[in-house]
């Protein structure tokens, strides 16, 4: 009797059913890396780090707010000089009279007393001659504002016609060949005329010559004013 081929089959059947389980078994519990998977590579290599925190904060051609402090090209404000700001109106006003555009020295109208003088045009001196001041030369006639450079001073009071240059306030004899001078022109009242011929300053007052002189000491030349210790 033939053997029944019913068996066979089921049995190989079954074999195949065996050999499929263990199949899917095993891709289960290793699955291949998927695209979200980006903790660790089937052969356990980690991607290297594409950028740190520190290269990414600031690039060496970056330009920093200290960078910009530091600018050579940048004004700071302490670097403004202070002796722009006090330089303004110089030329301009009676204690700081000839502007420097017109080739003028600035004088100080009111350096001998003359609290009103004015400065006009920015040129010269305009001295208060109802106060009693005059320009610097001041002659009989002369009007009251002065050439650029000049000043005012008081004016000279009246001298006697005999007393005309041998006194402190008309020193300087015409037999000499002098023009008198006001000795105590610029305010030195104690001042003295010698031989009537130059003036004597009183430096314990604080006065000394305009110029030095051939004598030396408080002894000016002839024609050379008592003026204020600089």
């Amino acid at each position: 009797m033939k053997p029944s081929r019913v068996p066979v089959f089921l049995y190989l059947m079954a074999v195949s059913l065996i050999v499929l389980s263990a199949c899917t078994l095993e891709e289960v519990s290793n699955p291949l890396p998927g695209e979200g998977d980006t903790s660790q590579s089937a052969d356990g290599f980690v991607p290297e780090d594409t950028g740190g925190g520190e290269d990414t904060e600031a690039s060496e051609d970056t330009v920093m707010p200290d960078d910009i402090a530091a600018s050579d090209d940048i004004a700071l404000p302490e670097d403004v000089s202070e002796a722009d700001i006090e330089a303004q109106g110089l030329g301009y006003t009676p204690t700081s009279c000839g502007a420097v555009d017109q080739g003028l020295t600035p004088v100080d109208c009111t350096q001998y007393g003359d609290v009103d003088a004015d400065c006009v045009f920015s040129n010269h001196c305009l001295c208060s001659v109802n106060n009693g001041f005059v320009c610097e030369g001041w002659k009989e006639g002369d009007g009251k504002e002065c050439e650029p450079g000049l000043v005012c001073v008081p004016k000279t009071p009246p001298v006697d016609p005999m007393e005309v240059g041998h006194v402190p306030t008309s020193c300087g004899a015409s037999d000499q060949g002098l023009i008198p001078i006001d000795c105590t022109q610029y305010g030195d009242k104690n001042a003295v005329c010698v031989f009537s011929n130059h003036c004597m300053c009183s430096t314990d007052d604080g006065f000394e010559c305009e110029t030095p002189s051939q004598w030396g000491g408080n002894e000016c030349d002839p024609g050379v004013y008592c003026k204020p210790v600089e």
